[in-house]
């Protein structure tokens, strides 16, 4: 009888990857997906303009209203 020596197997262990490569991986997949979105929201927003005009037209009222109340609230402390 003769002894073989034992033979292992050949498979080497799946290379892990450290933890900064990672947070790289997960950055690339969230520019990834950030500029998808911002793409897609462009498109929407140019097939949609008008919701860019009334955004607008409300953003400039309330700046509007907010700069009288700011106005008027400064004239009240000097007559205070």
């Amino acid at each position: 009888m003769s002894h073989r020596p034992i033979r292992r197997s050949a498979r080497r262990r799946p290379v892990r990857r450290s933890k900064k490569q990672d947070e790289q991986v997960a950055l690339v997949v969230g520019v990834v997906v950030a500029v998808g979105l911002v793409a897609a929201v462009v498109q929407w927003l140019l097939t949609h303009w008008w919701v860019l005009v009334i955004v607008a037209v409300t953003a400039s009222a309330a700046g509007g209203l907010w700069y009288q109340k700011a106005q008027q609230r400064a004239v009240w402390e000097e007559l205070v």
